[in-house]
């Protein structure tokens, strides 16, 4: 039988600046959108790497719940996470949008994998 819910992973980033811009200086100058805002380098942050939810559960609110109650334990002021801009045709970045994340960058973390969005937001956030 099939969880209907997989376990999602979370890492701190005590020095979410170094590791951002370790994550930019793999990507090349010209695939760069824009650099790291500061207010999401000079601080830590908390790296949200992987949330799944099975179809049946899918479209049900499942995943922001996890999300959000796994956030609702964190101490650090900011989220982040990373999404390929074509996964589903745009519909995962846009769901991550809807939960309040905007992309502050794009990284490409190794030359074989897609340019992705770099996406962030606080972890107390009121908007959803």
């Amino acid at each position: 039988m099939t969880a209907p819910v997989t376990l999602q992973r979370f890492t701190a980033l005590p020095g979410a600046r170094q590791h951002l811009i370790g994550l930019y200086r793999e990507v090349r100058a010209d695939l760069l959108h824009l650099p790291a805002p500061v207010v999401y380098t000079a601080v830590p942050a908390v790296a949200v790497k992987e949330i799944g939810v099975t179809q049946p559960w899918r479209g049900r609110g499942v995943a922001l719940r996890i999300h959000d109650e796994l956030l609702a334990t964190r101490n650090e002021p900011y989220a982040t996470l990373m999404v390929n801009p074509a996964a589903g045709d745009g519909k995962v970045q846009r769901l991550y949008e809807g939960w309040g994340y905007t992309v502050i960058g794009n990284v490409q973390p190794s030359p074989e994998s897609p340019v992705l969005a770099c996406m962030a937001r606080p972890v107390r956030n009121q908007q959803h």
